[in-house]
């Protein structure tokens, strides 16, 4: 099997290259390719003279030849200031010059298993899209890595000097994903919603009362456990109106685990509900807030679309 390892970082002492050589420990027929080496100069100086007869150079061609014959390629990819590295970028433009001369290379190189490794603290969503513009078609090839995560500064290069991000890294790269299933409450009171506030990772969250399902008990007991345990609220079955369209999210759990996690939302209409105090203490609010209100707040892009399922659905029945 072909692998090869692209370093997307300048730094030779940097956290992308120990991820890459650490990597290349347990695939040992690797190969490193660091693209501040291949591509140094970024597009538009040559006029875009590949849109017309001539190629990107030489160093550009036998790159992407070299990855077109590759079973499996890893990107691992800095974030400055939340966006990627211009070494990407550059590689980006090199490769629609490439693949605009060479057309008939495009589909293999697309079929090609790609794992996206991001070395960033947050602006996850736009990571995902860039692994997704690359045909990344599973969330479970993508990982990231937060040097916030672990105490440490990513401009000192040392996330691998942390044995939980190596066992993560391990995990990642024999596909050890654990996988798991929570149920969450979406309780609409008088036009209201009943949410939280939690601190994840030193940020304030704010999103619904949501947990794992146990082994002995439905997705509707499950929400409702939930409910009473996160925001202190008593719902009753008689309250259930249906569940919603599931989602899953992509995330290192307390085990340092690439972790797949399902999530299955239940609307529940109680007209009754009461604050009460804070049970949890990782907990720190509930609230009953008009739901523009918590859709203009939430944190979550995918919680905001649970809550507007569960509104139309509400305007329907």
């Amino acid at each position: 099997m072909k692998t090869i390892i692209l370093n997307f970082s300048g730094r030779e002492n940097g956290n992308c290259k120990s991820i890459a050589n650490f990597i290349k420990e347990y695939k040992n027929d690797a190969k490193i390719i660091d693209i501040a080496k291949v591509c140094k100069k970024p597009c538009g100086t040559c006029n875009y003279e590949c849109f017309d007869i001539k190629d990107c150079g030489n160093t550009i061609n036998e790159l992407y030849m070299e990855l077109i014959k590759a079973d499996l390629i890893y990107f691992i990819i800095p974030s400055y200031c939340g966006l990627t590295s211009s070494l990407f970028n550059i590689f980006y433009e090199k490769e629609n010059a490439f693949f605009h001369k060479y057309e008939q290379y495009s589909d293999k190189y697309l079929e090609i298993e790609k794992k996206f490794i991001f070395v960033a603290n947050y602006n996850f969503e736009y990571f995902y899209n860039i692994a997704s513009m690359l045909n990344c078609k599973d969330k479970n090839d993508v990982l990231f890595l937060s040097s916030s995560r672990y105490n440490l500064k990513s401009v000192n290069g040392d996330l691998l000097t942390s044995d939980a991000v190596k066992h993560t890294l391990k995990n990642f790269i024999f596909d050890e994903i654990s996988y798991e299933k929570s149920a969450m409450a979406v309780v609409i009171s008088k036009n209201k919603i009943l949410c939280t506030k939690e601190e994840v990772f030193k940020k304030e969250i704010l999103s619904l009362p949501k947990g794992h399902i146990e082994n002995d008990e439905s997705i509707i007991e499950a929400a409702i456990r939930e409910c009473y345990e996160e925001a202190n609220v008593k719902i009753q079955k008689d309250d259930y109106v249906t569940t919603l369209t599931p989602f899953t999210i992509h995330f290192i759990n307390e085990k340092d685990e690439p972790t797949c996690k399902t999530i299955i939302p239940v609307l529940f209409l109680n007209n009754n509900v009461k604050i009460n105090n804070i049970k949890e203490e990782r907990i720190k609010e509930i609230e009953l807030i008009d739901i523009k209100e918590f859709l203009t707040k939430c944190s979550y892009s995918n919680v905001k679309d649970v809550v507007n399922e569960a509104v139309l659905t509400l305007l329907i029945k």
